[in-house]
């Protein structure tokens, strides 16, 4: 009888440290996940800046590998200017942004200069007259827009502030866009003004 009891006591205290376990793993589960949604779903703000001192091509990655979709765009900053902390170009620069996108998922662009997105007034500018979709060589699809050129002036430092928007719209939310990746290349192709 008493062999009996101390088996019950044995399970007792097993199941009492399961019930246990599942509840620290559980708690652990609700909380990660939602710290892991609270990051993702946030707005993000990328601070990427091109010097322009001399005819120059520079390329900067942005990742979208946290894009879920939802009604706000992701927003992301950057500045091209021809002055750094306190050294400024000494030459003339004119300079063409392009913003090259891969096509994975179904995501639209704007792109504001100098402007508050969010003004009536704003102007996008991306727009269907400086934008293609191209092929690599092994059948990739890119999104290319090439904005106008823009003039730096050596004996007017400047840095032009740039807003590049992207909207991943609530109706994909879909499995088949689950873990695709998504990238932004920004490309700065400067040169010398030569008169």
């Amino acid at each position: 009888m008493m062999g009996k009891l101390l088996n019950i006591g044995k399970i007792n205290i097993i199941a009492i440290i399961l019930i246990t376990l599942s509840v620290i793993v559980y708690v652990f589960e609700v909380v990660s996940f939602s710290m892991f949604q609270t990051s993702i779903i946030g707005g993000v703000s990328s601070n990427i800046a091109f010097y322009l001192a001399k005819t120059d091509y520079q390329v900067k990655q942005i990742s979208l590998d946290t894009l879920v979709p939802k009604s706000e765009p992701y927003v992301y900053n950057f500045t091209i200017g021809n002055q750094d902390d306190s050294k400024v170009s000494e030459v003339d620069i004119n300079y063409t942004l392009k913003v090259i996108a891969t096509t994975n998922l179904p995501l639209r662009y704007e792109l504001y200069m100098n402007q508050d997105y969010n003004s009536a007034s704003a102007v996008n500018l991306i727009t269907s007259a400086n934008t293609t979709i191209e092929t690599d060589e092994y059948g990739t699809y890119f999104f290319n827009s090439t904005m106008d050129s823009q003039n730096l002036l050596f004996n007017s430092p400047t840095t032009n502030n740039y807003t590049l928007l992207v909207y991943f719209d609530e109706s994909n939310n879909s499995f088949k866009y689950q873990d695709v990746v998504e990238s932004v290349r920004l490309v700065v192709d400067s040169q010398q003004i030569v008169e």
